[in-house]
Order: structure tokens, then sequence, then C-alpha cells
């Protein structure tokens, strides 16, 4: 995760876990080292032995993603994660096989579940704006669940989500979600940072929306054109969330 950070942003981001920190009910997102091993360390070694010990030995796993193939070097290009993901899995022996899409293809085989083995997916900015987004894509059958994902306690949780009226109950809620995720992470696949997107979150800034994802070039650079800072704690009416 550390390497995707510094060779795909530049050094310039973080990580996190599958639920947006704000529907978390957290002012800012967590740290690696509270995540768990998978997200606070990278250990080749430790993965290569987990994999020995389950009598994995080299194998090549299909990967469809959005972008190309270049011609000649059979590098991927359009979505940096699967270049960075392939080096560092071909430590471990597994080779990926790379499957191209354009933007149309990659939507509808992953909604359609027309894959198997790896999808590199990203769900867009505006899964930043709406909980509910994140909850779907997990929903045993809901129309953006489209890893076939399917797991009673999670598809709990979500109905309890849904049908709590208590915020602070809510945020626990969530945070079970995301925790369950992040720890076992072969029940959802690989989380990577979604995109080059831009993620506000300061009590000082006037006129903005919360946490907006959008490229700097859409809507997150209009929101600068319409924003101001003050030394005052903006309000905010809590309950348009």
């Amino acid at each position: 995760m550390q390497d995707i950070i510094d060779t795909v942003f530049g050094g310039a981001g973080s990580q996190t876990g599958y639920i947006a920190w704000p529907f978390q009910g957290l002012p800012w997102p967590k740290a690696g080292s509270e995540m768990g091993p998978y997200y606070s360390k990278y250990d080749p070694q430790a993965a290569k032995q987990m994999l020995d010990a389950a009598g994995v030995g080299e194998i090549t796993v299909p990967i469809q993603f959005l972008g190309q193939i270049t011609p000649g070097t059979g590098l991927a290009v359009g979505d940096p994660y699967v270049e960075s993901a392939r080096q560092n899995l071909k430590e471990l022996g597994i080779t990926l096989e790379l499957t191209a899409n354009d933007y149309l293809g990659n939507t509808r085989n992953f909604y359609a579940q027309d894959w198997n083995g790896l999808f590199s997916f990203g769900v867009g900015g505006a899964t930043a704006l709406d909980a509910d987004a994140y909850l779907r894509q997990l929903q045993t059958g809901a129309g953006l669940n489209g890893s076939g994902h399917s797991d009673a306690q999670v598809d709990q949780w979500i109905e309890d989500f849904r049908a709590e009226y208590d915020p602070e109950a809510g945020f626990e809620i969530a945070r079970k979600i995301d925790e369950y995720v992040v720890e076992d992470q072969a029940t959802f696949g690989i989380s990577m940072p979604q995109g080059f997107g831009l993620i506000l979150w300061q009590k000082y800034m006037n006129n903005l929306i919360d946490a907006p994802a959008w490229w700097i070039t859409g809507g997150a650079g209009q929101e600068f054109g319409k924003m101001w800072l003050t030394d005052q704690v903006p309000d905010r009416d809590t309950d348009s969330f």
C-alpha cells in the first residue's frame, strides 16, 4: 500500500478503509497502524510463507482493468494501481494476466459479474457523498455489488444501519462493517485508494461541501471558487446528511 502511495500519489496520500471516515463518525482517516497488519506493513516474505503453507505455488491470475496494454512492453497503463500491484505480486510468484477494457466494457463486465480472478474497478467520486453506495457494493444481490459478495452478517449490519435513527449508533455499525471488510480482505478483495481524488474536511472552510471527492478539474475545483476561510467554525445542518 505504501508503494502505491509513494509511486502513484508521489507520497501525497494516505491509506483508508472501505467506508469513508465521515460516515464512521471519525474526524479524519485512520492511520495504517490502526487498520491491521495487511494495511500497516508490506511484508512479501510473510505473504509468501502463507501461500506456501496453503500449497499455492507460482500461479497466473486474470485481472480486468480500465486502460490499455502497451505494445512491446506489455505494461498496464490507464490504471496506475494495476502495474504497481503486478510488480508486488510478482515477488510472490503471482503473475497477473491482463485484460484491458474501455470505460463501458469495464463497467458492464464488473456489474454483470462477467469476470473471474481480480478486477480493478473504481466506484467513482460520488460515493463519498452517499454512505449507502458503499453498503450496496457489499449487500447480497444489490445492483452495485459487482464482486458477488454475499455475507449474512454484513447484510444484517446493513439493514441495521439503514434502520438506525441515532447518528452515534449508526456510526458504530458503519465502523463494524469497515473493520470486518478491512480485517478479512479475502471477503471483498484488495481495496486500494480511489483515483486522483480530492477529499476535504476542514472546520474553518465556509460554503464548501464536506468531503467532496471529485477531480480537481471538476466539482472540487468549482467548490474552491465559492469558499472562504474564517477563524469561526461554520454552523452545519447535520440533519441534512
